[in-house]
């Protein structure tokens, strides 16, 4: 209870150097810990370090695989590995297929975490609808996308 707190404290304050600090000393204490790991992914995802928080969450998914907001963690670090790609900005064909793929593999990558955060948790649509609305119309997953698109409307998420 403490430990989330302080965590969660840290980085509404934008000192994301003092919570991975925290995890930091915590995680020397007990390496194993789930609780502590997802801390540490969380503060590393915050400092925008996207690709040691995916790693650091799913080491706590191998403690805990109940772990919801883990699942969330990473799928939100590859969806913003994707929607941050810097596409370029001058025709080179070759350079725009190798971005739009790495773009649709970040995406695809993303697609079964957030699907495993939805059915983990049902309740946080506002979190994982408007990702999965993106992933599921980037990937061309029509029937996906279309349930999704009808979830938000009836929702007013739009």
């Amino acid at each position: 209870f403490f430990f989330t707190n302080l965590t969660d404290f840290y980085l509404k304050e934008g000192k994301t150097d003092v919570a991975l600090a925290l995890t930091d000393s915590m995680l020397r204490t007990k390496p194993d810990s789930p609780l502590y790991l997802y801390g540490k992914s969380l503060a590393l995802m915050s400092a925008e370090h996207y690709a040691e928080s995916i790693e650091a969450a799913k080491q706590a998914l191998e403690f805990d695989e109940d772990l919801a907001e883990a699942y969330y963690v990473v799928g939100v670090c590859y969806y913003n590995l994707a929607v941050r790609m810097v596409r370029p900005d001058h025709v080179d064909m070759e350079l725009y297929r190798k971005t739009h793929a790495q773009i649709r593999d970040y995406y695809a990558k993303a697609r079964p975490y957030l699907e495993t955060f939805r059915r983990l948790a049902p309740d946080e649509s506002a979190r994982w609808a408007p990702l999965l609305y993106r992933i599921y119309f980037s990937l061309n997953m029509g029937e996906q996308f279309e349930e999704i698109e009808q979830l938000m409307r009836t929702q007013k998420m739009r």
